[in-house]
């Protein structure tokens, strides 16, 4: 699997004011190579080492050839893929989901907690008030 004591993670975050080349996705090859050669010859162990190239993603229509090779690695690889590329905005969208699942949810428990808290009040002060209508009733007998 991807996830684990034996996996690595290298994240490359490029400027977001320069599009993302394919020098900069072979940057993030080497790196990741001299990690597995590193590992292996210093650890003795084999590591998966994933590789995440994140920065502004070269615009649709460009002609610079090494933003165009790259969007062609980006089209070919998936998520399952030893190297990722992020674009900022694709990064940023993803973040913004999971926190307002993560929002909801919480906001959803709090809401349950609520209703549960109000109705335990409500509860008690009908309890409470059997208590006192018992009392007055006592104390207003012979």
């Amino acid at each position: 699997g991807s996830e684990g004591p034996f996996v690595i993670k290298v994240v490359e975050l490029k400027s977001p004011t320069i599009p993302l080349t394919i020098n900069h996705y072979r940057q993030l090859e080497d790196y990741v190579a001299s990690i597995e050669r590193w590992c292996a010859a210093e650890l003795n162990r084999t590591f998966a080492v994933h590789g995440y190239l994140i920065g502004e993603m070269p615009s649709d229509n460009t002609t610079v050839q090494v933003e165009l090779t790259l969007l062609d690695r980006f089209r070919k690889s998936g998520p399952d893929s030893q190297l990722r590329i992020v674009g900022l905005t694709q990064l940023i969208n993803d973040a913004w989901n999971v926190h307002v699942d993560a929002i909801k949810a919480i906001e959803s428990e709090l809401d349950d907690e609520d209703d549960s808290d109000d109705e335990s009040y409500a509860a008690a002060n009908t309890d409470e008030g059997q208590v006192v209508s018992a009392l007055a009733d006592a104390s207003s007998a012979p």
